[in-house]
């Protein structure tokens, strides 16, 4: 297998895991109104940027690369679910595995 595809599978492994399993009741929170949905899309987003730091880490240990491509998953999947809340693109049910 390629390692760029296997890499592509590995991470979207990783957002499945992040997306269902992973997610808690808690997290679940990025759907309440008010600022009451801060924390717990934060919570989420960063279960996502520790899984992708790392897969980044033991991919391709150098430890600023995987730093920043934590961040940039941080910040895309923040705005991504913050989005999709507002625009109404998934129910506001409990969708975890």
């Amino acid at each position: 297998m390629k390692p760029l595809f296997l890499l592509l599978v590995i991470y979207q492994l990783k957002h499945f895991l992040c997306d269902y399993p992973l997610q808690t009741q808690y997290m679940l929170g990025k759907f309440k109104g008010g600022d009451a949905w801060k924390l717990p899309l934060t919570a989420h987003a960063g279960v996502h940027a520790a899984g992708t730091l790392l897969i980044g880490l033991c991919a391709a240990p150098v430890f600023g690369v995987a730093i920043l491509l934590a961040l940039l998953d941080f910040a895309a999947h923040f705005t991504i679910d913050r989005i999709k809340v507002l625009k109404g693109s998934y129910p506001q049910t409990d969708r975890r595995f």
